[in-house]
């Protein structure tokens, strides 16, 4: 059954106040009936999270069982039906889920005010995509609100700024680009470096997609007086797989490593126990991106990275002490960071690619194919992006990069611009106002998208 675009959108209030309603409630009757907290606990997040399941992976569950089924003769395969993923679910549910876990660890109070609850949950600019908020940070701002000055207008207006530029210049410019590769490059013979740039720009479009999105969320909350929590923090300037995460979709990792990850044992556990217990983190955020064996591999090899990284840290440790590498020094930095952002790269054909043989084939090609005569002069014009957008882009990643630098070494460049003179302000916003308005959507090759993590 596939829901009607009116009963689909008829539905999903009722499914967003059904999970308000399960959870408010076990959260009381937690604060009230302490001695069965464990049992309530668990009944809420089972009735909570199965909306999740059911919502999300009960096709790819029958897809599975098709598939054993399909090993028999007379195996009759069952029909999918075809769900639609009401947006935002993949987020209000692990933010209500939270707040349940919170209340039963006695972090939190379990919050008597349905309205405020309700606000909590579906708070608009995060609902959507995110960030995934903790009750102990944003309910009391929901509780108390305070009156936005004229200041924290004008800094939440130029985080939405910043997070439009994101989007409209960086990300939807770079996803004509990537969309031609990864759909065409088997029909159109594409040189494997023409595929590598693909892979990069789409951890770029991604990042630019995502980052864009909550940027925008925090800057209309921002100027409601509203701070949500920060998601992202310069990511692709990580020397680490493990930095990467710690960095990127802050809110999701931290989610995982509080709710999952440290319930699991942690790392206050044997080294065994402790790489399964990653392995195991990565693998349900994999299912959560997707229900696909794509995302499962993506997250299988993101904790087989992760893995690696910390068994052969001794080892690495040793080799650079023999060969009297400075690990201090700016330039090791840099290399570790180059080598890091191949391996989340890599990571990404399979987040991206259409199936994971897709996935595989695309590699197979890179390797066949590769060469750097196809991404030298005009030929990459066409695949596309124009030589104008394509110039654009190259302006704009600067750009970023040079933002990204700032942030990473502590630098607030909205903080630095309000602390200008106010006609010096103004005229920097109207002309970045413009600037996005006209490149953003500018080039007859542009074509806008709606936000990737919309469909998680």
């Amino acid at each position: 059954m596939v829901f009607t675009s009116t009963a689909f959108f008829l539905f999903f209030p009722i499914l967003l106040a059904f999970c308000t309603l399960v959870t408010f409630a076990a959260g009381r009757s937690m604060g009230e009936r302490g001695q069965e907290k464990k049992k309530i606990l668990v009944i809420a997040l089972v009735l909570t999270l199965s909306v999740l399941c059911v919502f999300k992976y009960t096709d790819f569950a029958l897809q599975i069982l098709n598939q054993i089924l399909s090993l028999f003769p007379s195996g009759n395969l069952l029909r999918e039906p075809g769900i639609a993923l009401p947006i935002g679910i993949s987020f209000f549910t692990l933010q209500a889920a939270g707040y349940l876990v919170d209340v039963y660890r006695g972090r939190i109070p379990a919050e008597r005010n349905i309205i405020d609850y309700a606000l909590f949950v579906s708070f608009f600019p995060q609902l959507l995509a995110g960030p995934i908020g903790r009750a102990k940070s944003l309910l009391p701002q929901l509780k108390n609100p305070k009156l936005p000055s004229f200041r924290t207008v004008e800094k939440g207006f130029l985080l939405f700024l910043w997070g439009a530029f994101l989007k409209l210049v960086i990300a939807d410019r770079a996803g004509v680009f990537v969309d031609t590769v990864y759909d065409g490059f088997e029909a159109g013979g594409y040189a494997g470096s023409v595929i590598v740039l693909a892979v990069i720009l789409f951890g770029l479009q991604l990042y630019c997609d995502f980052y864009g999105y909550t940027m925008m969320a925090a800057g209309c909350a921002g100027m409601l007086g509203i701070e949500l929590a920060e998601n992202f923090s310069a990511p692709y300037l990580s020397a680490s797989v493990q930095e990467f995460w710690r960095r990127w979709h802050i809110s999701l990792s931290t989610w995982f490593r509080d709710y999952l990850y440290i319930p699991l044992g942690g790392s206050r556990c044997s080294r065994a126990r402790k790489y399964g217990n990653l392995m195991m983190v990565f693998l349900v955020s994999g299912l959560w991106h997707g229900a696909s064996w794509s995302f499962v591999f993506w997250g299988a090899l993101n904790g087989l990275f992760l893995v690696l990284e910390e068994m052969l840290q001794p080892f690495w440790h040793r080799v650079g002490a023999v060969l009297r590498i400075n690990t201090a020094a700016a330039s090791f930095r840099i290399f570790r960071i180059l080598i890091n952002c191949f391996v989340i790269n890599f990571t990404w054909i399979f987040f991206r690619g259409n199936g994971l043989a897709a996935s595989l084939r695309m590699i197979q090609r890179i390797f066949a194919s590769f060469g750097p005569g196809e991404i030298m002069g005009a030929s990459l014009a066409s695949y596309g992006l124009d030589s104008a957008n394509l110039l654009v882009l190259a302006a704009a990643l600067l750009v970023l990069l040079l933002a990204d630098l700032a942030k990473y070494t502590g630098r607030c460049l909205s903080d630095w611009l309000l602390a200008q003179n106010r006609l010096f302000r103004e005229l920097v916003i109207a002309g970045t106002v413009v600037l996005i308005a006209v490149i953003g959507v500018w080039g007859g090759t542009y074509n806008a998208s709606g936000f990737i993590y919309f469909q998680f």
